[in-house]
């Protein structure tokens, strides 16, 4: 009896570890096939993430790096202006930045294989011998006339640079990238009257060009010793600029110290006003007629029989009241007092100009060479 239990047990037991042998393989083989699953998923999932974020890492680098090789070719570039102009530069160092302006300008339309760095000698050798055989095949292609003549203005082979260009302008007399090039390489050989010659025709043929130019223009006159011309140049580069390209204002100042044109200069958004009456300073400060001002900045002026004058700008509203021969002034409704009052003279109404073109809303500058006033 005893015996038969002992089988009995012993033969479940042996069910058991059957079942077992036959249900465990099954069940830890799917559950370690949904673990695999999920950890190849996350693996992945990680994976296209860093993938990515490394994309996305190499486009900062590589806009970083374009931006820094911009930056370097241009310091690049002005180092050689230095080297190829030492001894032959103005203070401060104006016609360096606009012939490296200029060239680039020159430049628009080539693509960066076409524009090997000028210390690369061999390089630019190399395809101006290609290029040359091309336009023996295309002759007059204009494309290959302009980049063998930006090639050999960087070799410093001026005179076959004139010469390519030359070929450009007698297809097209007003092709303002030949006419720069031809300028450039006639200032490098020490011809400037030819170089001034190639910017007025272009002036001529141009109804407007960049400011760049006009400044560039006023460097040359200045080296001629045309200092009339010079002035009027840069004038117009000021012009041009608005209010960018402070340093031709500064430029400018020099200019009229050094041609010993005396008085006040007034520049409005650029624009040199030529009032019917000169402005003087007084206490300090500046004092123009008013009726000047008013039209170059389109202000709205009224005159009131009591003396006093009140000034709009349609703009933005806003008004300044003045009171002749009264130190009293209103911005909006808020009083202020003036260093220099407004006042008669000559028939004409003259205001202190840095407090109401600031009382308007504009900006308001003093150069001491040349005595230039900027109003922006």
């Amino acid at each position: 009896m005893h015996l038969r239990g002992l089988q009995k047990w012993f033969t479940l037991l042996l069910a058991v570890i059957f079942l077992c042998g036959a249900v465990f393989p099954a069940w830890a083989a799917d559950r370690y096939d949904r673990k695999s699953k999920n950890f190849f998923r996350e693996v992945t999932e990680i994976d296209l993430d860093q993938d990515n974020d490394m994309e996305s890492a190499e486009q900062n680098d590589e806009e970083i790096d374009s931006e820094k090789e911009d930056k370097d070719k241009k310091r690049e570039r002005t180092r050689e202006h230095e080297r190829l102009n030492k001894g032959n530069i103005d203070d401060n160092g104006l016609k360096i930045r606009l012939e490296v302006e200029l060239e680039e300008e020159t430049e628009a339309g080539l693509a960066e294989d076409e524009l090997p760095g000028k210390n690369d000698r061999a390089g630019l050798e190399k395809l101006t011998e290609k290029l040359e055989a091309m336009l023996s095949a295309q002759p007059g292609n204009t494309k290959l006339l302009h980049r063998l003549a930006v090639y050999y203005r960087n070799l410093g082979e001026y005179d076959r640079a004139i010469e390519l260009c030359k070929e450009i302008l007698a297809a097209d007399p007003a092709n303002q990238s030949a006419l720069v090039l031809m300028a450039i390489s006639y200032r490098a050989k020490g011809d400037i009257a030819t170089a001034i010659e190639q910017l007025q025709q272009l002036l001529a043929e141009k109804e407007t060009v960049g400011h760049s130019v006009y400044a560039y223009l006023g460097i040359l006159h200045e080296a001629a010793g045309n200092l009339a011309q010079a002035v009027e140049s840069v004038e117009k580069a000021v012009y041009a600029a608005g209010t960018e390209k402070k340093e031709y204002r500064q430029k400018l100042g020099e200019l009229y110290v050094k041609a010993g044109i005396p008085g006040l200069k007034i520049f409005i958004r650029g624009q040199k006003i030529e009032p019917d009456a000169p402005p003087f300073i007084e206490n300090g400060r500046t004092l123009v007629p008013v009726r000047a001002v008013a039209e170059a900045l389109g202000l709205n002026v009224q005159y009131f029989d009591n003396g006093t004058v009140v000034i709009t700008n349609p703009t933005n509203g806003r008004t300044v009241t003045i009171y002749i021969g009264k130190t009293e002034a209103l911005i909006g409704s808020q009083k202020t007092s003036l260093e220099a009052s407004a006042k008669i003279k000559d028939e004409r109404t003259f205001v202190p100009l840095r407090f109401v073109a600031q009382g308007l809303g504009a900006g308001v500058d003093y150069l001491a060479d040349g005595q230039i006033v900027t109003v922006d």
